[in-house]
């Protein structure tokens, strides 16, 4: 036997002397019963429910059919709903009641009563019913109860509020003085306290959470406060354990479930999705309205957390939670909008400062909360913010001011980190990690190198990066004339010569006095080198623009892929992008089909990718150079470099360079396993005198040829499909 069904069968006068029901066992039922018998039989018969006879009619009910809508939300179509009869003196139910069903999903019911001994009526509503917070039918039944006079109407709904009040209405009616309709209307109220809801409104049994009115915005907010985010069997446990609670005197003391369901509330208030609950309910169509709920349960959270109401005057006021029950206790809030929200690190820390009405000068303070984070005042906007690490490293805590100025490139630890700032020009700024050794990248030590560790460095855009040879070995120097040469800095076996502003690493002769080579086409400058009658290029070409020269899209390649190694030794081509093939195949007096797999009359002077006033040079320009250097047997050690390390083998090495050609082993393509190879081995470089269609003659130096020089031909380094060096005679 529950509560409620054993509430029925006592007596209200055992109640008025404190004896009290709760769950009574099985076993003492009848007894409880029977005492109810005999103490009403006994009682005063001038007595009625709640008041004297004079004060409460009894009235007899006859032939009335009792309407209403019985919700959560709305009970769903096929739900009972019962009218039970009341004892007009102890309400007390009688065993007599009347059968309805919820008759669509808007909860709406109708039973017929043919007769009833008093005015009194017990509702009870029994079924599925849809849930505000879900959007959802329920999974499980639920019962709802509503006690009602229905002398003087015809309309009764059941709703959360009627179920609620109800044990309290009989303790309070238990009271002779207290009249039905008083003790409903105090029980009401009573309940509402407790969600924080104050106002006059209707009898809980004419409120509709599909009103308009406040009274029906707030039965929504209770019914969605106690739903939560329970199940039915949780939801129908809580429901209980509160009208046991409020019973004797109507307060709610079960501050812990309270505080939960503020908990609750205040997630979905500050995640937006009240909202959803509102959507839900709309979606049902059902009706049109869905009452302002919303205030209410922001009202019960916030007096539960102690903040109270957000009015107009109270804007930008920053409180605690201060329930200690609460999972968000300690947290700050703050009133924006007429609503309390999640205060900012920087609103709550900053709250009692004064914003455009102060005059600050971008002092920096730690937070009133947060003690480690800093705000500076922003003078621009008048407002706090966040201070960045700059501002507060930067800053003098202890005489509220900035910091003064350095020594350009002086180094200086934070006022509050560790990091570390340099003074650079005007101001202070962070240091970087190399900074801190080396002291400041500023504008007056631009291209100063310095060393940590193993590695140097050198400043440049206020920046130290890490140096390359050419820049640690030359930074002391200055490169404006061409043809200086000088030794590295560091290495100092290294020679670098002077191309008008930069310097590059030199493997020719220092002895020799060198020419200048403008290439107009892209502004790079080759050093050149006249030995007899001819001038030649003392540097590999290093030409790269295929959308000029489409012959060479494709075909030319730095060693290694590396592009160091094209700007010290210059790139690798193929035969057909040596000679320019496309220029010849596209010749309107003379095209020629010239390349790979083909043979051509070539012109007396092939320009090739040369530079203009300069040509690839024949089998006969080489030869000349060849003889002009004392002949074949010692010509390869007169035009090999001096300082660029070829293999050592049989008594080979490096050339004499004598006349500053400066020839170097860097290697070639080699088209048959598409790879690079030969460095240190030879330096190989093309003619402009074809041999067959898939060789032409290549000028070759090894490392092992005794210092001889020849021209290979029909042999695998010939082939026209592989990669080697061009260098350029002048015209």
């Amino acid at each position: 036997m529950n509560n409620l069904e054993c509430r029925n069968h006592v007596t209200r006068s055992l109640n008025t002397v404190g004896v009290l029901c709760r769950t009574i066992p099985k076993g003492l039922a009848t007894a409880a019963i029977s005492i109810s018998i005999f103490l009403a039989a006994c009682g005063d018969d001038n007595k009625n429910a709640g008041g004297t006879v004079e004060d409460q009619e009894i009235i007899a009910i006859t032939d009335k059919t009792i309407s209403g809508v019985s919700q959560k939300g709305p009970f769903v179509n096929g739900s009972s709903v019962t009218v039970q009869e009341l004892d007009g003196e102890t309400l007390a139910q009688t065993g007599n009641s009347y059968e309805g069903k919820i008759k669509n999903d808007m909860g709406e019911f109708s039973v017929k009563v043919t007769k009833l001994a008093s005015q009194y009526a017990l509702l009870k509503a029994n079924g599925f019913y849809r849930n505000e917070v879900t959007g959802e039918k329920s999974k499980s039944q639920v019962t709802l109860y509503a006690l009602t006079d229905i002398s003087n109407r015809d309309e009764v709904n059941v709703n959360l509020l009627t179920h609620l009040e109800y044990e309290r209405s009989l303790y309070l009616a238990a009271d002779d003085s207290v009249t039905v309709a008083a003790a409903k209307k105090q029980a009401e109220k009573e309940v509402l306290a407790t969600f924080g809801i104050t106002g006059d409104f209707a009898n809980s049994e004419d409120l509709n959470i599909f009103g308009t009115d406040d009274g029906a915005a707030a039965l929504l907010a209770v019914s969605v406060l106690l739903q939560g985010d329970l199940s039915e069997a949780d939801f129908s446990e809580r429901l209980a354990d509160y009208a046991a609670d409020i019973e004797i005197d109507g307060k709610w003391d079960d501050a812990k479930t309270a505080t939960k369901i503020a908990d609750w509330a205040s997630s979905k208030s500050l995640d937006g999705e009240l909202e959803n609950i509102r959507n839900n309910i709309a979606k049902w169509d059902v009706s049109t309205d869905v009452p302002a709920f919303e205030k209410y349960v922001d009202n019960f959270w916030w007096q539960n957390y102690g903040l109270g109401s957000c009015e107009q005057k109270r804007q930008g006021e920053v409180l605690q939670n201060t329930n200690e029950l609460s999972g968000t206790y300690g947290t700050y809030f703050i009133c924006d909008n007429n609503a309390w929200r999640l205060a900012e690190n920087i609103e709550k820390d900053t709250v009692t400062w004064g914003g455009d009405t102060g005059n600050f000068n971008g002092e920096i303070r730690t937070g009133q909360i947060n003690k480690t984070i800093y705000y500076i005042y922003d003078v621009s906007t008048k407002t706090w913010r966040n201070a960045t690490t700059l501002e507060k490293d930067s800053y003098d805590h202890v005489n509220n001011k900035d910091w003064e100025d350095g020594a350009d490139g002086e180094i200086k630890k934070g006022s509050v980190t560790d990091s570390v700032y340099v003074f650079d020009a005007t101001v202070w700024r962070t240091a970087d990690s190399i900074e801190k050794v080396l002291g400041g990248c500023v504008t007056a030590i631009q291209d100063s190198v310095g060393r940590v560790g193993r590695s140097h460095y050198i400043c440049n855009s206020r920046k130290w990066n890490v140096a390359t040879t050419l820049q640690y070995d030359t930074y002391k120097h200055e490169c404006s004339e061409f043809g200086l040469i000088i030794h590295g800095n560091i290495n100092t076996k290294y020679a670098y010569f002077c191309y008008g502003e930069d310097w590059k690493r030199f493997y020719g002769n220092e002895n020799v006095s060198y020419g200048k080579l403008v290439d107009e086409r892209d502004g790079q400058i080759y050093r050149t080198v006249k030995i007899g009658d001819q001038t030649w290029m003392a540097e590999n070409l290093n030409y790269a623009d295929s959308s000029k020269y489409p012959s060479m899209l494709k075909k030319n390649w730095c060693f290694i892929n590396a592009v160091d190694s094209c700007e010290k030794n210059g790139r690798l081509y193929t035969w057909s992008a040596a000679i320019d093939s496309v220029k010849l195949a596209t010749d309107a007096d003379d095209p020629q089909d010239c390349g790979y797999e083909r043979t051509c009359s070539l012109p007396d002077t092939v320009y090739g990718i040369c530079p203009p006033g300069w040509h690839l040079p024949t089998t006969t320009e080489w030869n000349t150079l060849i003889e002009n250097v004392g002949g074949a047997p010692i010509a390869g050690k007169i035009l090999k470099s001096q300082t660029k390390m070829w293999s050592n083998c049989e008594g080979s090495g490096n050339g004499t360079d004598d006349e500053g050609f400066g020839a170097a082993p860097i290697g070639h393509w080699h088209y048959t396993n598409n790879s690079f190879g030969g460095q240190n081995e030879g330096g190989y470089f093309w003619s402009a005198t074809e041999d067959n269609d898939s060789n032409t003659y290549v000028m070759n130096l090894t490392s092992c040829s005794n210092y001889e020089i020849e021209f290979i031909k029909s042999d695998y380094m010939s082939h026209k499909g592989n990669g080697l060096s061009v260098r350029c005679v002048k015209n």
